[in-house]
């Protein structure tokens, strides 16, 4: 059992053996909501390398547009150094401040490097907000184009078409949260139990 179609193919690939089940991390979609934009775009996660946190600070540095980082790591004086006041960083954010974060946000900013999973674009769905997402690894399979999200190919100048392409759409927040229902606490449950019991459906309790 694995917990991707990304990580299905690489033990495919390298250990000769083949998963029978895929199973999503759950996620308590109920405990996220949605708030009208408040005019500023959304990393959260570490500051790491592969997490290409550079190109997103490169690609908004410059322009009218506002970029808000949550989170810490190795690289983030190296990007505080690199970026103009149009980058704001916040350091480490409470599950709370997380969540409201996301809630007001106009969009979330999503560039790691061939993501297994990647759990913070499907909080960012859940909110009703759109992810401007790398196309690689999971992530290109989480956003389907225009409805929930936007795909960009690697390189500074591709995040900033993608930023300018989201901004001149129309978002619909409850068709964006539909797309988050699949990584859900109920169908956790219900593939688990279907695994378990070798069943369909989970069975009747006793």
């Amino acid at each position: 059992m694995v917990n991707s179609e990304i990580i299905a193919r690489r033990l495919e690939t390298y250990h000769r053996r083949e998963a029978t089940t895929v199973i999503y991390p759950p996620i308590d979609l109920e405990s996220y909501y949605h708030k009208e934009d408040r005019g500023f775009l959304l990393y959260l996660g570490r500051l790491e390398p592969h997490k290409r946190v550079e190109e997103l600070v490169d690609a908004v540095s410059g322009t009218d547009y506002k970029l808000r980082i949550a989170g810490t790591g190795s690289v983030e004086e190296d990007l505080r150094r690199r970026a103009d006041d149009d980058v704001e960083f916040l350091g480490f954010v409470s599950e709370d401040r997380k969540r409201d974060l996301l809630a007001r946000c106009d969009a979330l900013l999503f560039n790691s490097e061939h993501e297994d999973f990647g759990i913070v674009p499907v909080e960012a769905f859940a909110s009703g907000k759109p992810v401007i997402g790398v196309n690689e690894g999971f992530t290109k399979y989480q956003i389907e184009e225009d409805v929930n999200g936007i795909l960009f190919d690697r390189g500074v100048k591709n995040v900033r078409d993608a930023i300018n392409k989201m901004y001149g759409q129309m978002w619909d927040a409850e068709k964006i949260q539909a797309t988050a229902e699949r990584y859900g606490m109920e169908r956790f449950e219900r593939e688990w139990c279907r695994l378990i019991y070798q069943e369909d459906s989970e069975p009747d309790a006793p």
